[in-house]
């Protein structure tokens, strides 16, 4: 479990690579075996809590996510659940984020699905009506064999 983290990520903190670094091949050379899992989180669970999020770039612009809660679990097959819920902020404006759902990779790398089964949001701030705007989402995605395409998008919003 973390928490109460502040993480800051600013030109400042960003990798610096020597410009006679050695780069890695992008091609995967290695054989498709059937056992081949690929990269894996191997944690069974894994909690954030009233953490802080900062990005800011060369140009000074800062975005802010604040409140984070995050919690990850994964069984043995790797089909794991995921909730998060946090605030961004940046230009004034404030976008309340909640979000859960599920993802199997128990065929991965040959096969990954992701399920959003629920996003909750509310974006309020300048030049936006005073009660702001918010809605609910889901989505789902699947990999087969190495493609790449959503399934059942639905989308609602409310003024």
């Amino acid at each position: 479990m973390l928490k109460g983290a502040v993480i800051q990520l600013t030109p400042q903190t960003e990798a610096v690579r020597s410009e006679d670094a050695p780069v890695a091949p992008r091609d995967n050379t290695l054989p498709d075996l059937s056992d081949d899992r690929g990269w894996s989180f191997d944690i069974s669970s894994l909690k954030v809590a009233d953490s802080v999020l900062v990005f800011q770039h060369e140009d000074d612009e800062q975005v802010t996510i604040r409140n984070i809660r995050l919690q990850m679990e994964q069984d043995p097959q790797h089909r794991g659940s995921f909730e998060f819920s946090g605030r961004v902020n940046r230009d004034q404006r404030d976008l309340t984020l909640s979000l859960n759902g599920t993802v199997d990779a128990s065929d991965y790398p040959h096969d990954l699905t992701a399920a959003i089964e629920q996003i909750n949001w509310q974006l309020q701030g300048a030049d936006l009506p005073k009660q702001g705007i918010q809605g609910q989402s889901g989505m789902g995605v699947s990999r087969p064999s190495g493609r790449s395409h959503i399934n059942a998008f639905h989308l609602t919003k409310s003024v």
